[in-house]
């Protein structure tokens, strides 16, 4: 009679299938070995339902989640008569074996009523609470940055020390916030710069320069910032900082490291502190502070001086005088020097358009070793080259290898249009005439509408610059012209780009009637006429009348 109950219209033998009374079901009994009518095919639906939530350990009705660490088989009762009657026992010698431990553990649960089945006694099985992991929201703030900048503010608030949380916090700060996040980080980030101005006083020289620089990094990380630091009121907290840089107290302790840091971090942020940097500078110039500085620390403080524009000869000319050798044969100073370091000191005194002959000779000298030209990058070979031609010192020998490290073999895919721009302005300035160049050049510009990402500057000195050289390539003059004639491309046009437009297609002899019209329509808009230098109303005229 049981396989006849059991069995009907299932596909599980009767002796691997024990099941108890209808009744019983959500009951707190025994089981009951009384047996009636079997259930309906609902009802054995609903009997396959429970047997799976059984065997999860889960009550039917309210699903709890499992506790981290679950009784092992000695925690089980050994009897079982608190069992609740909707248990479902599987006792099929195929699943026996997989299910077990689960079968086990869930009997056990059941009969001590930790998951609904029985009595609930929270006091003897207390709920430990989940610690909150370093990304879950902290005062419900949603932006992950603005949690990471009030994490920061607390721990310098409970212990003081600025530079371990600041440099914890640029760890883990990778990307600017977005548009939804900044509301929630300008306020987080106002209070964090409030209590560095605080504890501003208080800083050593290695901690604030430190500090400062940790600043800087921040700051370039985040743009946004930049502005509320260097014109809103966070620039309070900048006073405080080189307020402090300038006391004795931190003055006579900062180290030629330091030194050389805080200039490279005012520069990072593009403020100018003259006299700061002057008070600093002064020292940084004398013979024994030189000696003590690397290759790589003297490059900063001229990268620093440029982005400030700070052109003092009483520092420029101590430091290429001590960076060229004293004019006595090679430079030890510049054996040291990088690829990073040759390009950032020809950029600095290009930027400060200051020219010392005897330096920039050392430096292309070095520059032609094979360790250094086989290692600079897409940006140190652009600058390398535009500072050469900027300060007007064309040397043959090393513009021939830089157009043979950048006409390598995929090199220039990794240019970005700014660079691919004044890499080609170098040549082009300086004289330098190299096909294979030029051409590699119109091959990355065409390819995969990378010119698509040219801002107008940029797409007009590559036209200025092939048509300075002679090169003619019509592909890539006439995708020029489609890029400009975009109408949010040409009325940002300022006249030397209108004027070195006109003048370019002039020059290659390449006519073409809309972009001249545009170009035209463009000069007499607003006061775009009234900005053409002479030079520029000239080559403008010839180029119409051409």
């Amino acid at each position: 009679m049981l396989r006849s109950l059991c069995c009907d219209r299932a596909h599980v033998p009767a002796e691997d299938l024990w099941m108890p009374s209808a009744d019983t079901y959500g009951a707190h009994e025994p089981v009951s070995t009384t047996w009636r009518k079997p259930p309906s095919r609902t009802g054995r639906v609903q009997l396959g339902i429970l047997s799976c939530v059984a065997l999860l350990g889960l009550s039917y009705g309210t699903l709890q989640p499992q506790p981290q660490s679950l009784p092992s088989d000695g925690d089980v009762p050994q009897s079982t008569a608190t069992i609740p009657a909707r248990a479902l026992y599987i006792r099929s010698p195929t699943l026996r074996p997989a299910m077990q431990t689960t079968k086990t553990t869930a009997l056990a649960q059941f009969g001590s009523g930790t998951y609904g089945g029985g009595p609930r006694n929270n006091a003897a099985a207390p709920t430990q609470r989940r610690r909150k992991s370093p990304t879950s929201r902290v005062d419900g703030l949603k932006s992950f940055n603005a949690q990471m900048v009030q994490r920061a503010n607390r721990d310098i608030m409970m212990d003081g020390n600025v530079l371990l949380h600041l440099r914890s916090l640029l760890q883990q700060y990778r990307r600017p916030c977005l548009d939804w996040e900044w509301a929630e980080l300008e306020q987080e980030a106002k209070k964090l710069l409030m209590t560095i101005e605080g504890a501003a006083p208080t800083l050593s020289a290695f901690e604030l320069s430190n500090a400062v620089d940790a600043l800087a990094i921040w700051i370039s990380r985040e743009p946004r910032l930049w502005g509320y630091v260097v014109y809103g009121s966070g620039y309070s907290t900048l006073e405080a900082l080189v307020d402090r840089a300038q006391s004795p107290a931190v003055l006579d302790s900062l180290s030629p490291k330091q030194s050389a840091r805080l200039v490279w971090s005012l520069g990072k942020m593009n403020i100018r502190q003259d006299a700061l940097v002057q008070t600093v500078g002064a020292r940084l110039v004398s013979p024994e502070v030189l000696a003590e500085l690397t290759s790589k620390e003297l490059s900063m403080i001229l990268w620093g001086l440029a982005k400030q524009r700070h052109r003092d000869p009483e520092l420029l000319v101590p430091l290429a005088t001590h960076i060229a050798g004293n004019g006595q044969g090679r430079s030890e100073v510049l054996a040291d020097f990088s690829a990073q370091s040759v390009s950032n000191t020809l950029w600095a005194f290009a930027t400060l358009r200051f020219a010392d002959e005897v330096l920039l000779r050392e430096l292309a000298e070095r520059a032609l070793q094979v360790d250094v030209i086989l290692s600079f990058k897409p940006q140190e070979l652009a600058n390398t080259a535009w500072a050469l031609a900027k300060l007007g010192f064309p040397h043959p020998d090393l513009f021939a290898a830089l157009a043979g490290r950048a006409s390598q073999t995929g090199f220039l895919e990794g240019f970005k249009p700014q660079e691919l721009a004044n890499l080609v302005w170098a040549f082009a300035a300086a004289g330098m005439e190299d096909k294979n160049l030029m051409a590699r050049v119109a091959e990355c510009v065409l390819h995969r509408d990378k010119l698509q990402r040219f801002k107008p500057k940029e797409a007009v000195n590559v036209a200025w610059s092939f048509a300075k050289l002679g090169v003619r390539n019509d592909a890539l003059m006439a995708a020029i012209s489609t890029h400009i004639m975009q109408p949010q491309f040409l009325s940002r046009a300022v006249p030397q780009d209108v004027s070195n437009t006109a003048w370019a297609f002039a020059t290659l002899g390449i006519r073409n009637e809309a972009l001249m019209a545009g170009l035209a329509t463009q000069a007499l808009q607003g006061g775009c006429l009234a900005g053409f230098t002479g030079q520029a109303v000239s080559n403008t005229a010839w180029a119409f009348a051409t």
